[in-house]
């Protein structure tokens, strides 16, 4: 699609402050998106403090690309958040450059700590008690209060002692610690974009939410399709997106038009996504012109 629809137009247009961008199956979605990243920089906010934060790494570089524009940050928020802890980690306790550790050193570092302090929990067990202690300190932070100290999260807090001592830190606790770090010093950005909002989890949450503008109201835009969830075992969670598509004070549109499917695939897409408990209404809507066919 060279141009953009009416209903597309319209979303661009949109000048609130808080906006949710609820887009359907080929929908033109990124074309709409980066439509309105090029139009928030010539009317308001210089590209410089404009983030855009995707899911890959292979869709930032495509839309970089395609928006040939040089942004304050474009990519995914672990990345967004690796660099913002190398900058100002200091306030959480790490020093130096930070690394990322993969599975197998991860699970390694945290057998070693539970050897030397006799725990019987699973990795997988104690896993979640990592999960759960981080965000026990994400509310200590907050509150001033304790974090829990039985044996298994006494493990956990001992771990992650370790990855802030070496700077060396495993796939989720690039999020767990860069939501303190936000806490602490939070992200300045005039306008942030986020794609695929949907597949966002509590941490990714928290984290958009600590980033601020010092030059007045910041602009927020979420973009995403609550019915197309994928990611619910890396900790995405739906209720997300669709509490936010509900929430006063959010500017919500729909791009409805699909340009990719016939009617035949659009009309038995809307049946079955019918039987979804928890979603947004809305449907998919054919644009193509074509009939389509659903074998059986």
């Amino acid at each position: 699609m060279n141009t953009l629809t009416s209903k597309q137009q319209a979303v661009v247009d949109d000048e609130s402050h808080n906006r949710l961008i609820i887009a359907g199956p080929g929908s033109g979605k990124t074309t709409t998106l980066l439509a309105a990243v090029r139009q928030s920089i010539k009317y308001a906010v210089t590209a410089s403090r404009t983030a855009l934060v995707t899911f890959t790494n292979a869709a930032a570089k495509n839309m970089a690309d395609r928006l040939g524009l040089k942004l304050g940050y474009c990519g995914t928020l672990h990345g967004l958040m690796l660099r913002h802890l190398n900058e100002h980690g200091e306030a959480i306790g790490l020093s130096g450059k930070v690394s990322v550790m993969d599975e197998k050193q991860a699970d390694e570092m945290l057998a070693e700590v539970s050897a030397e302090m006799g725990a019987k929990e699973s990795t997988k067990q104690l896993r979640a008690t990592v999960e759960a202690v981080a965000r026990d300190s994400y509310a200590a932070q907050r509150s001033n209060h304790s974090v829990s100290s039985d044996r298994a999260a006494l493990v956990a807090l001992e771990y992650r002692k370790r990855m802030l001592e070496s700077a060396t830190l495993d796939y989720d606790s690039i999020l767990h610690f860069g939501a303190l770090a936000t806490l602490l010093r939070p992200m300045k950005f005039n306008s942030m974009f986020v794609d695929e909002y949907q597949d966002s989890g509590e941490w990714d949450s928290i984290i958009y939410a600590a980033a601020h503008s010092d030059e007045g109201i910041m602009q927020r835009t979420r973009v995403g399709d609550p019915d197309q969830s994928i990611y619910k075992f890396r900790g995405a969670n739906v209720d997300g997106i669709v509490r936010l598509a509900g929430s006063k004070g959010v500017s919500v549109s729909y791009l409805e038009q699909n340009f990719r499917c016939g009617e035949r695939i659009c009309a038995a897409a809307n049946a079955l996504i019918q039987h979804n408990v928890n979603r947004v209404a809305k449907q998919t809507v054919n644009a193509t012109g074509h009939p389509g066919s659903v074998h059986h």
